[in-house]
């Protein structure tokens, strides 16, 4: 039988887990839709983010990636590996790319009821002008998974992931649509999970 030990790094990663929800809003105010929820997952340098956060270090969780294909066809499921990285967003194969969101607003806390059990920290996105890789295109670009991640003020290349996912329901991949008029959002929630 073989052992398996964790680092310090994937024992952190597995106490802190995320969600979010994928929605569109129509720029012409007639309001917005949830598309999808999923689960995200935690990478490694999710936990160098918290680590600056405890000693008071200039890095946090401030923004998100979307990322998108042009290509057509169907999205096979997919999944964020422990190990991914920012860089794997700025290398993409030809017809994908992100859209690099700032937050709203600095990130929401909310305590739970049940010693520091279940947590919350929130952070919401809207679709902007900074793209990165293929040309954004309405009716053709199709919203295949996001990224939370610390955006780097001088360059995207600095930038560092705390998580990723890729927008799956029942396992299978659901792409977004971009429509014209339309933007989307993500609302990214991070929940503590103290071990017991």
């Amino acid at each position: 039988m073989m052992m398996m030990t964790l680092t310090h790094a994937e024992r952190m990663c597995g106490n802190i887990t995320g969600r979010l929800a994928l929605f569109e809003t129509r720029q012409d105010g007639t309001g917005s839709r949830t598309l999808l929820v999923c689960k995200n997952t935690v990478v490694k340098t999710g936990a160098d983010i918290v680590a600056s956060a405890v000693v008071g270090g200039g890095k946090r969780v401030n923004g998100l990636y979307l990322h998108f294909t042009n290509n057509a066809g169907t999205v096979p499921p997919q999944t964020v590996p422990i190990t991914r990285t920012s860089a794997f967003y700025h290398s993409l194969p030809a017809g994908e790319g992100i859209v690099r969101v700032p937050a709203l607003a600095a990130a929401a806390f909310a305590a739970s009821e049940d010693g520091y059990e279940g947590n919350e920290v929130s952070l919401v996105g809207i679709t902007g002008s900074e793209v990165i890789g293929a040309t954004l295109t309405d009716s053709v670009s199709r919203f295949i998974g996001a990224a939370l991640v610390y955006l780097d003020p001088t360059s995207y290349l600095n930038d560092k992931l705390f998580s990723g996912a890729y927008f799956l329901v029942g396992g299978v991949a659901v792409p977004a649509l971009k429509q014209p008029n339309a933007q989307f959002g993500v609302r990214w929630i991070i929940t503590t999970i103290v071990p017991t």
